[in-house]
């Protein structure tokens, strides 16, 4: 019978490393992954492969750091420094005057954040109100209706490096047989599920009472392909539960050159 992780992996993880930290004990791969299973009196196994995917994934969403080759916490971050009022007799006009103004630098604050996130993390502000979004965002507005009711149930990581764009998809009890990947109008990737797949029978005595690591039967998910996207190189495998898509990026376009006409 194969055993379910009793938690999200994300959140054994940082469980362990809570409990590693706080007895001062080397919190790398390795010990996170004995601690885990130690924790469960070694009923879950830990896959190596996916525990270093998401511990990769949570370095670059900022949920853990590395410092000497131990994953930690990231520190909390400093409060505001805050300025002694000048006068007690002008509190408040300062505090109407203060409001309206951190009013409106939160709004272009916030906007201005927006608009770099979308840029740095193409996957940071999944719209589910607009048809088409960003980089890698998912097509959902006109699709939603048409699509299986299991479209959320694969979680994606997106890894982008200087030569390629990776997508970790989690697909746990599917085969290569079993997951579809194409490119629809030379810009949008679908991975979906194929065939009609059904659970593995439980066996005499035993059922499952949990089922928090399971895909839909069915479901499908588009991506819309940034414009570096080589389309000619995007390549696919599927193992130990995990459907990896890689992307390889086009080199960069060169830079028009300027130069000086002579006039006669």
């Amino acid at each position: 019978m194969r055993v379910r992780y009793p938690l999200p992996l994300p959140e054994l993880i940082l469980a362990a490393v809570d409990a590693l930290t706080a007895k001062n004990a080397p919190s790398n791969k390795s010990p996170i992954s004995t601690h885990i299973e130690a924790s469960y009196g070694h009923v879950v196994k830990i896959n190596s492969t996916l525990l270093g995917v998401h511990l990769k994934a949570m370095l670059n969403t900022g949920k853990l750091v590395l410092v000497n080759n131990n994953y930690m916490r990231p520190p909390p971050p400093s409060p505001p420094i805050q300025s002694p009022s000048s006068s007690s007799d002008d509190d408040d006009d300062d505090v109407s005057t203060s409001h309206n103004s951190k009013t409106s630098s939160s709004t272009s604050t916030s906007s201005s954040k927006a608009a770099t996130d979308s840029k740095a993390n193409p996957i940071a502000n999944e719209n589910p109100s607009s048809t088409e979004n960003e980089s890698f965002h998912l097509l959902n507005a006109d699709d939603k209706a048409k699509e299986i009711k299991g479209i959320q149930t694969m979680t994606v990581n997106i890894l982008e490096s200087s030569k390629d764009y990776v997508l970790f998809c989690d697909v746990p009890g599917l085969t290569k047989a079993d997951v579809q990947v194409t490119v629809e109008d030379a810009k949008t990737l679908v991975i979906q599920s194929i065939g009609d797949r059904k659970r593995k029978r439980e066996e005499e005595g035993c059922k499952y009472i949990r089922l928090e690591k399971e895909v839909s039967p069915k479901f499908k998910r588009k991506f819309l392909l940034p414009t570096d996207s080589n389309l000619a190189a995007i390549s696919a495998k599927c193992e130990n539960g995990l459907l990896t898509v890689s992307v390889e990026k086009l080199p960069p376009q060169p830079q028009a050159k300027t130069f000086d006409v002579n006039i006669s």
